[in-house]
């Protein structure tokens, strides 16, 4: 073997080892990239899902010239629909989280594919210490009112009931307020 040989050799280890570092350094971003590939031949393309009849949105908020009113339950939660990817979720608005929340299985249900390596935050809530996922969402809509780019987490199987509207989506409104039991959001 001759010495131009040889180092070509050695060259193409060294490409080959580097692409397998590259690749091991972005592993989340691969398997999301895998992911949302696999979402696209199991599920319908992305797109606004239909309304569910059992999903009364004027319940729960009203659109208006002002922006979108939603009304606090009885509990005092202000719980609504949201176009999360374009699948229709259920969630309540949280003020005290800094990002919207996804429960995992809502997650999927809106194309994110996780794997238990991709939980590599930690929070603490009410009830402890929970590790979450993040992720960027595509689009955040609740009536009217529409977003872009929205950081926000995906918790743990089991480990949160309802998805969160937090602060990631609320701070890029132009404002929100709560006045006699309505939460009014302006965009």
């Amino acid at each position: 073997m001759t010495q131009r040989h040889l180092i070509g050799e050695v060259v193409s280890w060294l490409v080959v080892a580097g692409l397998l570092f590259a690749l091991a350094q972005n592993t989340q971003l691969l398997r999301r990239v895998v992911g949302e590939l696999a979402a696209t031949r199991l599920a319908p393309a992305a797109r606004p899902a239909a309304k569910s009849p059992a999903i009364d949105d004027t319940a729960e908020h009203s659109a208006s010239h002002e922006g979108v009113e939603l009304r606090a339950d009885r509990s005092g939660h202000f719980e609504t629909s949201m176009e999360i990817n374009g699948r229709l979720l259920q969630g309540m608005v949280d003020t005290g989280a800094t990002l919207v929340v996804l429960t995992y299985d809502d997650a999927r249900a809106a194309g994110i594919f996780l794997h238990d390596s991709d939980f590599t935050m930690a929070s603490q809530t009410a009830n402890g210490i929970a590790r979450f996922a993040p992720v960027m969402l595509d689009r955040v809509a609740i009536g009217s009112i529409l977003v872009r780019n929205v950081k926000a987490g995906v918790a743990e199987p089991g480990a949160l009931r309802t998805n969160l509207l937090g602060m990631s989506f609320l701070q890029r409104l132009q404002t929100f307020k709560i006045r006699s039991g309505t939460l009014l959001l302006q965009e």
